[in-house]
């Protein structure tokens, strides 16, 4: 709505707002994973030259063990890090920016190709930055060591280093025994559907498509072992397809499905869960 005064000042156009509840003031922030390559900075001389980069980094996900960090990091870092990924993650990793720059000056006026001039450094800087931006926020590769080990770790000990995944916690208990049914299988597809950026699978249908005529039984063969033992099969797909995504292991609904003995739909609040 606009608001206009009677002695000619200028117009103040409003955007209308949406009142905000108590419970929406002290929501956990969305997830965010911020990542710069900045301040590149060349050192050595001859042959031995190098540039690297600072990498700046900051995250609320739970899945890093730190929420800030700065480390320096060259470019055959950048390589060693997209071939561990290359081998180790079921991700397809995007290409590096190329090694030599295309410049007009003749090639024997120059023996390092330009990499080290201003432009250069600059237009990789700008690669590098959209790369690994790129491959941190696929939720698989956030599941690989090599990543967090580039990210977080000052110097990459290449010969130490073991491939494999992170093992942080994120669940609060590590057995749990519950119980529950079919509605309650379709509560938690859809909070995941409204909260979560995953694709939700579906559950398994409710009715058994099955051979006797429907007039002969009114609760559609549902009660039936073999109807039963088809649903199990297809909640535990279910089940087991959300619980191992790396983004829906971050919702407080599938941490109350899979952890606490009752659900208590009064009492529920919608968020994320934090790592202590």
């Amino acid at each position: 709505m606009a608001t206009v005064n009677t002695d000619n000042s200028r117009a103040i156009a409003r955007l209308p707002t949406k009142a905000i509840s108590l419970e929406d003031r002290y929501d956990p922030p969305a997830n965010f994973l911020e990542i710069d390559v900045v301040n590149p900075e060349t050192h050595g001389f001859g042959n031995k030259r190098y540039t690297d980069y600072e990498i700046r980094m900051k995250t609320n996900l739970p899945v890093f063990r730190l929420k800030e960090a700065s480390v320096r990091r060259r470019y055959s870092d950048f390589e060693w890090l997209r071939r561990e990924l290359e081998r180790d993650s079921k991700i397809v990793v995007p290409p590096l920016p190329g090694k030599a720059w295309q410049r007009q000056v003749p090639g024997f006026l120059r023996r390092d190709d330009g990499i080290f001039e201003d432009d250069f450094i600059e237009e990789r800087r700008k690669g590098l930055e959209q790369f690994i931006n790129k491959v941190a926020g696929h939720p698989l590769a956030q599941n690989e060591r090599s990543l967090h080990v580039f990210l977080q770790e000052t110097t990459i000990d290449f010969d130490k280093y073991i491939p494999g995944k992170t093992n942080l916690p994120v669940f609060r208990l590590k057995e749990a025994s519950v119980r529950r049914r079919y509605s309650d299988f379709e509560w938690l597809r859809r909070e995941l559907e409204r909260d979560s950026k995953i694709v939700v699978p579906p559950l398994p249908g409710k009715a058994w498509q099955r051979q006797v005529p429907g007039f002969l039984r009114r609760d559609d063969g549902i009660f039936e072992d073999d109807f039963i033992e088809e649903r199990r099969k297809g909640l535990e797909q279910f089940v087991n397809k959300v619980a191992g995504h790396p983004l829906a292991q971050n919702e407080r609904s599938l941490h109350v499905f899979l952890q606490e003995t009752t659900i208590d739909f009064d009492k529920y609040i919608p968020g994320k869960v934090r790592n202590s």
